[in-house]
């Protein structure tokens, strides 16, 4: 867990590289520049739980046999606790998430899942390498938080990945999750 001190120097990290990136055409200076102010600052444990590697958070896709054997709350649970929705996200009420210290964090920063989404649908309809730096943060964030496990952009939109198109199917997009987590 970040501490609210820690959690606030990363925020004023963040701001200062979106800063920077927008002034620098080079994505590769800014991500220097990033990694440098990182470890100056002796922030890096409290960046590494933000960066966690998506090796860490990626669980093994299930089978559609496996898909349908489950109810559809063991589905939720099952997408929850294995898909990286649990790193920002706890069950909470009335059909809503509540967020962690963490999805605190990230939601202040305009990383939460709508906007990302949101993102994700713009940059997908940018031409190849046209994109902001901040885009590609966004996108390598995507990346990151598990997202690309169900989503995908091809062809200028933003899809579903063959496991996103099955889990669709049983009626468990990333609402569905939410609105099955958080009922009682």
């Amino acid at each position: 867990m970040i501490s609210s001190r820690g959690g606030h120097v990363i925020m004023r990290i963040f701001r200062l590289m979106v800063w920077i990136g927008k002034r620098l055409a080079n994505r590769d200076t800014w991500l220097v520049w990033f990694s440098m102010l990182l470890v100056a600052t002796n922030v890096s444990p409290a960046a590494q739980s933000l960066t966690q590697s998506s090796s860490t958070r990626a669980a093994r896709s299930l089978t559609d046999a496996e898909v349908s054997r489950m109810s559809s709350r063991q589905l939720a649970a099952y997408v929850f606790e294995n898909h990286g929705c649990k790193t920002c996200h706890t069950p909470g009420k009335h059909g809503k998430f509540s967020l962690t210290d963490h999805g605190k964090e990230v939601s202040m920063s305009s990383l939460g899942c709508i906007s990302l989404l949101t993102a994700m649908r713009t940059t997908s309809q940018e031409k190849t390498g046209n994109s902001t730096s901040a885009q590609n943060y966004k996108a390598a964030s995507f990346a990151q938080f598990g997202c690309v496990r169900c989503h995908e952009t091809t062809g200028g939109k933003l899809g579903l990945t063959e496991y996103g198109a099955l889990l669709k199917s049983r009626h468990m997009t990333c609402p569905d999750v939410e609105r099955m987590m958080s009922q009682r």
